[in-house]
């Protein structure tokens, strides 16, 4: 196995034990359509509240794994998600972060309410 088989693999079983399922509702800019993945959310840090990330945003790391299997879309901004009955615009898409020798392994979404 490689370094990037390994880490997909080792987030894939920690979206299992601490991912949460959603609805990701991509903007075709007619309409939004829904996908089924997961996500894990991380409450931003008082240091990390500058430039517009606010108190009300939501860090989510949605598995890149999910949409490669449920051929959905990629992820950006205008995007939305659903969480246990609530919808999130996604502000932010960070694509370069969760990735090892080339190998995406999740975007890191900033979420607002």
């Amino acid at each position: 196995m490689t370094l990037a088989t390994d880490a997909a693999a080792f987030f894939d079983t920690c979206f299992d034990d601490i991912g949460q399922p959603i609805t990701f509702l991509k903007n075709t800019g007619i309409a939004f359509d829904p996908y089924a993945a997961r996500i894990v959310i991380i409450a931003y840090n008082p240091n990390e509240m500058i430039g517009t990330v606010t108190q009300t945003d939501l860090r989510g790391y949605l598995l890149a794994a999910d949409f490669t299997a449920g051929a959905i879309p990629v992820p950006t901004q205008g995007d939305r998600v659903t969480l246990s009955g609530k919808t999130y615009a996604i502000l932010d898409v960070d694509a370069n972060t969760q990735m090892i020798s080339g190998t995406l392994l999740a975007w890191i979404v900033r979420l607002e309410a």
